[in-house]
């Protein structure tokens, strides 16, 4: 089983569900998808599963509940992002996690991603290539560099996205 990790709170959850259904829809193999709850209402987690269900029946919706700690900085108004840092502990009984955004959108089979996995590594993330114009993701290392999480070689910045 694929297992998909994907941080919502109740603003994202309809992007949430649409990365779902689109890792789901063209995954050749069963998918656990795990919603890490950072405040969607139960009305729209219902709604959430519904909509999962309909694209691909059979798929797993989980829910996790994720409090942040008020002393990590905001993410676009939100502290969900840094819930990725704790699928360890979310997730004890999941030894492999695709970790993706409200923002992805899979056009592929996912088990493709899947069979990448390599137990010599905690996290395998994947480049965050800048737009051509831009030496690098200039927004996320200012983000960065703002909340005193300066990056040494800004090149190597990888996507949190994926």
């Amino acid at each position: 089983m694929v297992h998909i990790a994907i941080p919502s709170d109740d603003a994202y959850w309809r992007f949430a569900a649409v990365t779902a259904c689109s890792a789901a829809r063209g995954c050749s193999q069963p998918v656990a998808v795990h919603l890490i709850d950072g405040g969607v209402t139960d009305a729209h987690w219902d709604e959430f599963c519904v909509t999962v269900e309909k694209v691909k029946p059979g798929t797993v919706c989980l829910r996790h509940r994720f409090e942040a700690d008020p002393a990590l900085p905001l993410w676009h108004g939100s502290r969900i992002t840094w819930s990725r840092l704790f699928l360890h502990e979310m997730l004890p009984d999941v030894d492999w996690v695709i970790s993706a955004d409200a923002d992805v959108l899979f056009s592929g089979d996912v088990a493709a991603l899947w069979g990448l996995r390599d137990d010599r590594y905690l996290i395998m993330p994947s480049k965050d290539r800048p737009l051509p114009w831009m030496k690098w993701n200039e927004a996320a290392i200012n983000w960065h560099q703002t909340n005193g999480c300066a990056i040494e070689k800004p090149e190597d910045y990888f996507c949190v996205g994926l």
